[in-house]
């Protein structure tokens, strides 16, 4: 393998890299051991669940706090993505019949706002950008007709998420997805009451699945990166001509 060949491999290995590391998380509303196992789903992909209480986090920001809840990726492995919430205060354990297993482990506990104008408002910081797909499960057990409405900073249009448990996960009825892109490493997301909607039982989150779909283009070097770059590679270009030409002459 020559110099220049060795160059082109240590680029690609480097971008699949980058892409092998890919930032997917999992994310239950509820007490330490009591969200689903690993083997589970959902509506998005397997993976380590992170176990949350979401607890008020003041004063407001939507930036890193000195309390966020460091995640682990879906593979268990710790990353620099921070999560905190802002709003939802009242934080509850259910037990509807009409679910088991593990969507009773997702679903049976929540957090919950009682506010009309003070709605669950998470906040992630730390991501890698990219295009992210994000699912949210906003189900009310115990009042499936209870309609939460999901929305996202940045990004228009509400989606209201509510109704009878269907048999499984079902978009709309008990969690949303959007595709979100990321270029400052922030996601901020809320799930509230709709206009008209009763204070109680109020607006349930019972957890979310981020998923890196697609990571953002490398920028372009600076022009003394570019300077670098470009001696780099007429360096090797001459090195390997000459070695060339002395097999030759040999």
């Amino acid at each position: 393998m020559n110099s220049l060949t060795a160059l082109r491999t240590a680029f690609v290995v480097s971008a699949t890299t980058c892409l092998a590391t890919a930032q997917n998380f999992n994310v239950d509303v509820g007490q330490p051991g009591s969200q689903p196992p690993a083997s589970y789903a959902a509506a998005g992909i397997p993976g380590v669940w992170n176990s949350v209480l979401g607890t008020h986090t003041p004063p407001f920001t939507p930036g890193p706090t000195p309390s966020d809840i460091m995640l682990v990726d879906t593979h268990g492995n710790p990353t620099g993505v921070g999560f905190h919430q802002f709003g939802g205060m009242d934080y509850v354990t259910a037990n509807d019949p009409s679910i088991g297993g593990n969507p009773a482990a997702l679903l049976n506990d929540y957090l919950a706002t009682h506010s009309t104008s003070l709605e669950d408002c998470m906040y992630l910081n730390g991501l890698e950008n990219g295009t992210y797909e994000v699912i949210t499960y906003s189900w009310m057990p115990n009042s499936p007709s209870t309609i939460q409405n999901v929305r996202f900073d940045f990004n228009p249009g509400i989606d209201p998420v509510g109704g009878a448990w269907p048999g499984s996960h079902a978009e709309g009825i008990t969690y949303s997805r959007r595709i979100i892109e990321v270029t400052t490493g922030f996601i901020g997301w809320h799930v509230g009451i709709p206009g008209g909607g009763a204070t109680h039982p109020g607006a349930a989150l019972n957890g979310f699945q981020i998923r890196l779909l697609g990571t953002a283009a490398v920028p372009a070097l600076p022009t003394y990166g570019m300077v670098g770059l470009t001696a780099l590679l007429l360096l090797v270009g001459s090195r390997t001509l000459r070695r060339r030409q002395r097999q030759m002459a040999s």
